[in-house]
């Protein structure tokens, strides 16, 4: 058999028949003479033939060996087949060997990977089962209603007139006082997710499979069961901040719709939570609307009072000047006179009229109990939960266990392939 047949089985070779080729060329048939002829120590190759197989660098050095061989040979007598090999290697016969030496490396780590295949998908079951198990039964799991609420403004542009700029203004999440509708139902979910709705929110009572009997929410938030506890401070802020971080809200873009998301551990808990929700935010809102108008019809009635005393300043004054000047025909100054306090007894009567006109409507306004927020879609029980994806965490997690298995056998036959050849170095050093 010629030196090339030989290299063409050195990509890929079992250690069987790497001592046939270390026999043919080199002699070599006891464990020590191929350890020798290798520069590995006897306990190296006995691994190999243990598991019949060559690690691809060392098939890679004795390649090179046996080409320094033939290179020399060929100096020395020429071509055995009579003609010079004077042709030098194409680049063509480089990729290949290039290839040859990437196919050898995968096809070395694919049959030293099935030699653990049991140990990868041992390790790869266990990940996946587990993460399985603790997703599906340990797991809290976490359930969305959702609901549509769409804000109703009555009134006019400003803050006295429109009721949920003047909500917004008690918030003191509004700068100025003029304020559109829409620009004043844009401000609720600001509204929603304030401090002030979740302080009211965890006071709220509610039932749950999970603590039974009804208990205020920041009971439920902070775990514990004793309805008539004292909660410090700290434990107030730490309540309200769970609250807030299961409220998520959102407004569909050129619409004043508003989509309320409540997310907890139960069902029919995230349904009554976002009920509370909603319950709780039209009655500050009616409350604040409310109070506006009162305030409202204070100013005008006070207004009302300046004028009519002011008014009947005017009609005084007027009579008087009739009764003083009767004959003002051909005075033109007294006509000039009489026609400016007429003007001005028109100007307070106006004013009058107008403010008793805004009083009128301020007083029907207080006893309008129009809500205002419109439920489009109530908040019902969520059939699914959200979270956590029991299958999606179950495959990333049998990714990861073969992903470690896999590492961990690589580092393991480079270890074996290298700890005794680093020792036998030290050892003839």
């Amino acid at each position: 058999m010629s030196s090339d047949i030989f290299l063409s089985f050195l990509d890929f070779m079992t250690f069987t028949e790497l001592q046939k080729i270390l026999e043919k060329k080199f002699g070599a048939t006891r464990l020590a003479d191929i350890a020798k002829e290798l520069d590995v120590t006897p306990q190296v190759v006995s691994n190999w033939k243990a598991r019949n197989q060559v690690p691809y660098k060392y098939l890679k050095a004795l390649r090179a060996k046996i080409e320094d061989i033939d290179k020399s040979s060929k100096v020395l007598y020429g071509n055995q087949d009579g003609f010079a090999n004077t042709e030098p290697k194409t680049s063509i016969d480089d990729s290949f060997s290039e290839i040859q030496s990437i196919i050898g490396n995968i096809s070395y780590f694919l049959k030293s990977f099935l030699q653990y295949k049991s140990i990868i998908l041992s390790i790869t079951f266990i990940c996946s089962f587990t993460s399985y198990i603790f997703f599906q039964y340990y797991a809290d799991p976490v359930y969305s209603a959702i609901s549509k609420i769409l804000p109703i403004s009555s009134g006019g542009n400003n803050a006295n007139g429109n009721p949920l700029a003047a909500v917004a203004k008690n918030f003191g999440i509004m700068g100025g006082a003029q304020a559109s509708g829409l620009s004043s139902a844009l401000m609720f979910p600001e509204i929603i997710k304030s401090r002030r709705l979740s302080r009211y929110l965890i006071e709220h009572e509610f039932s749950t499979e999970k603590y039974g009997d009804r208990l205020p929410l920041i009971n439920i938030l902070l775990g514990s069961k004793n309805d008539s506890a004292k909660w410090s401070d700290d434990q107030i802020k730490y309540a309200i901040f769970k609250a807030q971080k299961m409220i998520t809200v959102s407004q569909e873009k050129k619409s004043p719709l508003l989509v309320l998301s409540v997310s907890t551990f139960e069902k029919q808990l995230s349904a009554d939570i976002s009920d509370a929700i909603i319950e709780i935010l039209s009655k500050m809102a009616n409350k604040f609307k409310l109070s506006q108008v009162k305030e409202k019809k204070a100013y005008i009635n006070n207004r009302m009072i300046q004028v009519k005393s002011d008014l009947g300043g005017s009609e005084e004054n007027l009579k008087v000047f009739r009764e003083r000047n009767r004959k003002i025909i051909k005075s033109p100054t007294l006509l000039l006179e009489q026609e400016r306090l007429m003007r001005e007894v028109q100007v307070q009567t106006q004013m009058y009229i107008t403010l008793k006109t805004q009083y009128e409507m301020a007083q029907i306004e207080e006893v309008d109990r129009q809500n205002m927020l419109q439920i489009l879609d109530p908040p019902e029980a969520p059939t699914m939960q959200d979270s956590p994806d029991v299958i999606l965490n179950t495959v990333i997690a049998a990714l990861l266990g073969l992903s470690f298995s896999l590492g961990s056998i690589h580092f393991k036959i480079w270890y074996e392939d290298n700890s005794h050849k680093i020792k036998s170095n030290q050892i003839m050093s």
